[in-house]
């Protein structure tokens, strides 16, 4: 039998075949080897996360303060790659926020997406918790002696002017920063006989911390 272009066509098999879980039927001529054609079955299974590799939390130390926000502590979180699979081949995984983003703290969620070869989704989600780092560390004034207080003798009635050096202060996560320091009473302050306490604060990005000495004379 001829076909409207002249060639010679001879139905040799007419067989589905499935290959790659697709149903394909294939005409054979003289001229070619085949011609085939191929349905591809519908997907309609989303893709399942790898759920042992996938944490409930990330409990996480930081490393430093925000640039955006000084007050807040931040660390850059490493985490994955997180695997999903797909029953006609793998699926990418993409998270928000990624892998080595910056987290501050307290807690973010973080969003995972499996998405599939015909756009079929599945969602995950896990908490990173940055915690608080330590409060500021005090070093003890040198005007203080083993006891903890500051000893001068009186010297008139009113009361009897006191200097002492102040306390230093230094950040938990930044060490080698000072921190500024504030006592009241205030070194050179007049004090009355007997036993005074002076507080001393200071400040960091993350909150404050108190220092207690008692002075008398």
């Amino acid at each position: 039998m001829h076909a409207d272009g002249g060639e010679l066509l001879l139905l040799l098999l007419r067989l589905p075949m499935v290959l790659n879980h697709s149903l394909s039927v294939c005409w054979f001529t003289l001229r070619t080897s085949a011609v085939c054609f191929a349905r591809l079955p519908q997907d309609r299974m989303t893709p399942t996360f790898a759920l042992l590799l996938l944490p409930d939390m990330l409990d996480v130390t930081p490393t430093g303060y925000s640039r955006t926000h000084p007050q807040l502590e931040v660390a850059t979180v490493q985490f994955g790659p997180f695997v999903a699979t797909d029953e006609f081949g793998g699926a990418t995984v993409a998270c928000t926020p990624e892998s080595g983003s910056v987290f501050e703290a307290h807690s973010t969620t973080v969003q995972c997406v499996a998405t599939d070869r015909s756009g079929l989704t599945a969602r995950e989600s896990f908490t990173v918790s940055i915690a608080t780092a330590n409060a500021p560390t005090f070093t003890a004034s040198t005007s203080v002696n083993a006891q903890g207080r500051i000893e001068q003798e009186a010297d008139s009635a009113p009361g009897t002017a006191v200097t002492f050096e102040l306390p230093v202060a230094r950040d938990a996560l930044t060490p080698s920063h000072q921190l500024d320091v504030t006592c009241t009473p205030a070194s050179g302050s007049r004090f009355e006989k007997g036993r005074t306490e002076v507080i001393c604060n200071t400040q960091d990005a993350g909150g404050k911390v108190r220092c207690r000495h008692e002075h008398g004379r």
